[in-house]
Formats: C-alpha cells, structure tokens, sequence
C-alpha cells in the first residue's frame, strides 16, 4: 500500500515504476484541480467584494498589488494543500480527493 503523504510530499521513492507513474499522475491531477479551485473560489470572492464593498474591494486589490501573488504553479503541495484547507476547507479537500479518479 502506497503512503499517501509520502505521495503528496512527492517522495516516490519506496515506489516500484508502476507505482510512482500513479503517484505522479494522481498528484498532478490533483494539483491542477486545486489550482482551479482556488482560482475559482478568489475570482469569486473578488467579484462579491466588487458587488457589495467597492472599499473591500479596492483593500483586496491594493493588497495584491503592495503585496504580490505568488503564482498557484509555482507553490509546492504542501503550501498548496495548506492554503486550500485555509480558504476552501478540510471537508472540500476530502471531497476532492474521494473523486479524483
């Protein structure tokens, strides 16, 4: 059986060739469908700050802009994991991992 925090911290190799081929796959999958996620669910928190707050708004953008963003891509898993489980939620990410195929 395969340890799947090994598996997100991208250490392969206790893996046989097989093996890591589906670690690497099942990670990337799911790396891409955080990114996504995470895109979606800012892009929607900005448009609602747009909608109801043009302060809150306009605070959100500065901060982006003052503070920078560090590119989703560029994030290593456990970052990425961290910060969906931040702003999306443990329940979410349990989910997502449950449908990946």
């Amino acid at each position: 059986m395969m340890d799947f925090m090994k598996i997100l911290n991208n250490d392969t190799s206790d893996l046989n060739d097989e093996e890591r081929k589906q670690a690497e796959e099942f990670t990337e999958h799911l790396r891409e469908k955080m990114i996504h996620d995470l895109t979606l669910f800012e892009s929607e928190e900005l448009i609602r700050k747009l909608e109801n707050d043009k302060e809150e708004f306009i605070e959100s953008i500065e901060q982006i802009f003052v503070n920078g963003v560090k590119g989703y891509k560029k994030m290593n898993m456990q970052l990425l994991i961290n910060l969906y489980l931040e702003r999306i939620g443990r329940k979410k990410f349990v989910s997502l991992i449950e449908n990946l195929q």
